[in-house]
């Protein structure tokens, strides 16, 4: 395990990194998350023994509105709101939009946070998992 501070990172590096298959720990606009590449199976997985988690879907920040708009039914009105403190439930258009262990592959939670980090996170052109830090039920 390698511990490495955001502000001291280049954005190139954490891209590397998340697409190597590491899981980041960072702030959003609501709660501090965990995350990783939404379409790694494997750091997916480390995200579920991490926060105890056994089959409960993630949600994922997406890569841009157009990705969005691409792979699920919704209405573009509600697209509009992002980036903001959303989370929307969608449809999902077809399978293989993030790796299986992610949703049940009909629905997917998917917002685009309004902070910094996240401008970083969507340069990787990725979906990218998005789940508070906390492990469920404690604080």
């Amino acid at each position: 395990m390698q511990i490495l501070k955001l502000n001291q990172v280049k954005e190139r590096e954490l891209i590397k990194k998340i697409k190597e298959g590491a899981v980041i720990i960072y702030p959003t606009d609501t709660v501090y998350g965990i995350g990783c590449d939404a379409l790694n199976y494997i750091a997916v997985e480390r995200i579920r023994k991490i926060k105890q988690r056994d089959e409960k879907p993630f949600e994922v920040i997406a890569p841009n509105k157009e990705w969005i708009i691409k792979n699920f039914y919704v209405n573009k009105h509600y697209i509009e709101r992002l980036p903001g403190p959303f989370t929307f439930i969608l449809r999902i258009k077809k399978a293989g939009i993030v790796a299986s262990n992610v949703t049940n592959n009909k629905t997917l939670g998917v917002r685009i946070p309004n902070h910094k980090l996240t401008t970083r996170l969507q340069k990787a052109g990725i979906p990218f998992i998005t789940t508070s830090v906390n492990i469920p039920g404690k604080e």
